[in-house]
């Protein structure tokens, strides 16, 4: 059985695969994408479905949550045992934006940071610490004389008087403790919401606004000194397995939202709609990138060009 053999080289192949015609291929390509408005070269509709099937396909596909899991394990498993802190592992023009951008005088409404607080866990929490330095105090006053600076000032006199007191304590200590914390108990709820008030007062006042930069600066600092290890160890304990799996329950829920195709071509078309009629150049121009970015894509296209089977496609073109 003969092979069957491979197409002659068609006349234009060899020109679309030189340096020349790939180049001049590369520059009429990118000079029609940078003439076209941004507008015809990404429709929203379009892309909209593009986005909802692929996030629909990427749900319900087992290898996609293990390809994310093992890059996520690579990136874990490369800073595992980095002991540097994460400041030394980027460039010193990053924390020092950071640390600027902390410093930045700033104070959020007040109705905003109520709003995000007054929350009943964190009213729980907040309820739990004042009770706890409530009881913790009442314990302490509470304590026998003998153990003041008053009972052992007094000597002898102060040990009985520590005796007597001890067994006092020791008849009614049950029942005082259950009103201390009684009354700790009422104190601290109603004291509640102007402990909450107090802590908004204090983040939102501008009085207190370089107070709250140096607070911000040096979390950001603390943040910007721990050890790349402890943040893999802390990623390793929120069990990533559980994370993906999350994320993509969420986007399996998304995309099964009927409204989610819609919500998604309403948002393109948001995000568009200033630059739909300019011209891809002109909009790269006011970015500042069109330069590189023509540079790339030529280098890019002239590359794919030199390296297409031209004449497979000729040979394919003749005979349709």
């Amino acid at each position: 059985m003969s092979k069957s053999k491979s197409p002659a080289p068609h006349p234009l192949a060899a020109k679309l695969k030189s340096a020349e015609g790939a180049a001049l291929l590369a520059k009429r390509w990118t000079e029609d994408l940078f003439a076209r408005p941004v507008g015809e070269l990404v429709d929203a509709k379009a892309a909209a479905r593009t986005v909802h099937e692929s996030l629909t396909a990427v749900a319900e596909s087992e290898s996609a949550q293990k390809h994310l899991l093992a890059r996520v394990e690579e990136v874990a498993a490369r800073y595992e045992k980095e002991k540097r802190p994460l400041r030394d592992l980027m460039a010193p023009a990053f924390p020092a934006a950071a640390l600027r951008l902390a410093r930045r005088p700033h104070q959020p409404h007040r109705q905003l940071v109520l709003r995000v607080l007054d929350r009943e866990p964190v009213r729980q929490l907040i309820r739990m610490l004042l009770l706890e330095a409530l009881v913790d105090f009442g314990r302490r006053i509470s304590a026998p004389i003998s153990s003041s600076r008053v009972g052992k000032g007094l000597g002898a006199l102060g040990s009985l008087a520590g005796a007597v007191g001890a067994g006092v304590l020791g008849a009614v200590g049950g029942e005082l403790e259950k009103q201390v914390e009684k009354r700790a108990a009422e104190f601290a709820d109603g004291a509640l919401s102007k402990v909450l008030s107090r802590i908004v007062d204090l983040v939102t006042d501008p009085r207190h606004g370089s107070e709250q930069a140096e607070l911000r600066a040096t979390i950001a600092e603390g943040l910007l000194e721990v050890p790349a290890q402890e943040l893999v160890a802390e990623l390793r304990k929120m069990n990533p397995e559980t994370l993906v799996a999350e994320l993509r329950r969420a986007t399996r829920e998304f995309a099964a939202w009927p409204q989610a195709r819609a919500e998604l071509e309403r948002e393109l078309e948001f995000a568009l709609a200033p630059h739909a009629k300019v011209k891809l150049g002109d909009l790269l121009d006011e970015l500042g990138i069109r330069t590189p970015v023509e540079r790339a894509l030529n280098e890019v296209l002239a590359e794919r060009a030199r390296a297409f089977d031209w004449s497979a496609l000729f040979h394919e073109l003749e005979s349709i």
